[in-house]
């Protein structure tokens, strides 16, 4: 799991442009400036080609913050 969390985070980092040390397990992504539903949009994207997943709609509504997107990550792929 800490390995797939890794991995959401460097997503992130990368499709918003900030550091490691702006996000954090606990950190909502609406807390995360650059943060917005078009950012929300092309982090699913990069998801889902990182790890070959597929988010559905309800899924996507439910995605708020790096620990539950890890643990759906988690699911999908066991």
């Amino acid at each position: 799991m800490e390995e797939i969390k890794q991995r959401v985070i460097q997503v992130l980092c990368t499709t918003l442009s900030v550091g490691e040390d702006k996000i954090s397990n606990v950190d909502k992504f609406t807390d995360i400036e650059s943060w917005d539903s078009l950012n929300h949009l092309h982090i699913l994207l990069g998801l889902e080609k990182e790890f070959g997943v597929k988010f559905d709609i309800q899924e996507t509504a439910n995605i708020s913050a790096i620990s539950n997107v890890s643990e759906l990550i988690q699911r999908k792929l066991n």
